[in-house]
């Protein structure tokens, strides 16, 4: 169940779009959480999602596992019983099975098992973004599930060169959360030390953390990365540009309120006719409202939630991340959606 925070009349047009929905969403019934584990071929996902199964012994699983092929192999190197195994074969989970995807996810509600946590992993060659986007905007999945976290893996011996060449990897690692540094033994210190500082240019919003056979300290399970208040705080900690050839972040801050139906068709806009464009997120200072406004893109898509009261002078701050971005034609662009 949910209630939905009203915006006011001046927004009113902009709701009947079901691409940008402002809505502050109160959990009633509990979701299970879910995590999407993605990294190119061979980085090491199925390693992970082995070893959060052996570290929580006392979780509940179910499992949701993709291979490009007609016939699945990976499902059989999962070590651990969980409570369902679904495996999608043949096809790629965010493109030709994402409809399977769908009816998987049906599968797994109308079963009797009771299940903590969903983990899916993605083939090596899919844009988990696209996964992502039927968890947060099917209105169905969007009650039952709660995405927590997308966590990356990264090869260290070559992904500084896989960058620049797997288009799908530098989406990969755009729409992460915390992105695992893997194989840090195979490589030295410098290299591993300006491979972190590449990867945390690329996407400042993710943490990026070297490991050794995807063993990690931290609790990927409860992230929370999703969460209005993480969220928040994290577009508050950006701060500078960075860039490493042709793939970059950028921020834009502008004082002024902006207009929300402007803002709504340059948005969808630029989603359409940049493919080159990753990622969209930040905080929206809307005229009218006296809360900030949480943005964020998921493929071609996008949605905004109501924040917290601005306490202080309101400001909007927009992330892109991609390849061959125009700053200077992006701030054009957002100052265009100025209010009048």
């Amino acid at each position: 169940m949910q209630s939905e925070w009203r915006a006011d009349t001046r927004l009113s047009s902009f709701l009947e779009i079901h691409a940008f929905v402002f809505s502050f969403v109160f959990m009633i019934e509990e979701k299970i959480p879910v995590t999407i584990l993605t990294g190119f071929l061979g980085s090491g996902k199925t390693t992970l999602l082995n070893r959060l199964m052996q570290e929580n012994p006392g979780k509940k699983f179910a499992v949701i596992e993709n291979e490009f092929g007609q016939h699945g192999i990976d499902a059989s190197l999962i070590e651990n019983s969980c409570e369902g195994l679904y495996e999608l074969s043949n096809g790629c989970i965010c493109c030709s099975l994402n409809e399977e995807l769908g009816k998987t996810l049906n599968q797994l509600l109308l079963s009797d098992l009771k299940i903590d946590h969903l983990l899916i992993e993605t083939t090596g060659i899919a844009d988990p973004a696209a996964i992502a986007r039927t968890i947060l905007f099917d209105l169905h999945f969007q009650t039952r599930f709660q995405l927590d976290s997308i966590v990356a893996l990264a090869d260290a011996p070559h992904i500084e060169k896989m960058l620049e060449q797997e288009e799908v990897l530098a989406r990969q690692l755009a729409c992460s959360h915390i992105i695992l540094l893997n194989k840090q033994d195979s490589v030295d210190k410098e290299h591993l030390e300006r491979t972190k500082e590449i990867l945390q240019e690329f996407n400042p919003e993710a943490e990026v953390v070297p490991t050794s056979y995807a063993q990690c300290e931290k609790n990927l399970l409860e992230l929370k990365a999703c969460e209005l208040q993480e969220q928040t705080k994290r577009f508050e900690q950006i701060k500078a540009d960075k860039s490493h050839s042709n793939m970059r972040s950028c921020t834009i801050r502008l004082s002024e309120a902006l207009d929300s139906e402007k803002l709504h068709f340059w948005l969808q806009m630029i989603l359409v006719l940049q493919p080159g464009l990753y990622r969209v997120k930040g905080l929206l200072n809307i005229l009218g409202q006296e809360r900030q406004i949480v943005l964020q893109s998921v493929c071609d898509q996008f949605n905004a939630i109501a924040g917290k009261k601005w306490e202080e002078t309101p400001e909007s701050i927009l992330l892109f991340i991609g390849r061959d971005l125009d700053k200077k034609a992006l701030e054009e662009g957002l100052r265009s959606c100025i209010s009048d």
